[in-house]
């Protein structure tokens, strides 16, 4: 499966404020977004399923005016170049019991970062990112030997298995987070490390 999009946002009105709530200015717009969508998804055999997804995105703002200046042409801020996912999944019985081992692999690509300073969009890029993660379901039957309960099912996801170290948010703060001297630096919200998941779900 593959698309073709085209979005055009008119009369876009955006109000920016600091970390303290201070009000610091507005910007008129509108932007235009384009990309191609492309999914795969199938059983090749009939308890193996793959999927993989990949987009590629362009947003740009065809017109953008904050404090009587023209940012025109600069590309939306937040928005990734591409995305991708792509993994697996096997499911098998083992003594009447599911199982169901998953791994798939998440990626994010680079992505302007916005200015509070100048409380526009900016060329500045944040890099993209990518995980690992594994997963882990069983399904235990108990029809029959619980009145009333049908199933318990036992999930555990890891997730960046690799435990990289990445950054998935950054802007160009205007100094109102830290004050001092920080208006125009760069502040980044890290991403998670290795992290482990585990719930259980009962059935009745």
């Amino acid at each position: 499966l593959a698309s073709f999009y085209h979005l055009h946002y008119t009369n876009q009105y955006i109000p920016f404020y600091d970390a303290n709530g201070n009000y610091l200015g507005d910007a008129n717009g509108d932007s235009i977004y384009q990309g191609v969508n492309m999914a795969l998804e199938d059983d090749p055999i009939y308890n193996l399923h793959v999927f993989a997804n990949l987009n590629f995105e362009k947003a740009t703002f065809a017109h953008y005016v904050t404090g009587g200046v023209s940012y025109d042409g600069l590309p939306v801020s937040n928005v990734p170049s591409s995305t991708f996912n792509i993994g697996t999944a096997y499911s098998y019985y083992l003594s009447g019991v599911l199982l169901e081992p998953r791994i798939w692999y998440q990626y994010t690509g680079a992505q302007n970062i916005f200015n509070n300073n100048t409380t526009a969009p900016s060329r500045q890029k944040m890099p993209g990112y990518g995980t690992v993660n594994l997963g882990f379901d069983s399904t235990i039957p108990t029809r029959g030997s619980i009145p009333g309960l049908k199933d318990v099912k036992l999930s555990v996801d890891i997730l960046n298995l690799a435990n990289n170290r990445y950054n998935e948010f950054q802007y160009i703060t205007a100094g109102g987070l830290l004050g001092g001297s920080s208006a125009g630096q760069v502040l980044a919200l890290p991403g998670a490390p290795l992290t482990v998941y585990g719930s259980i779900a009962v059935n009745f």
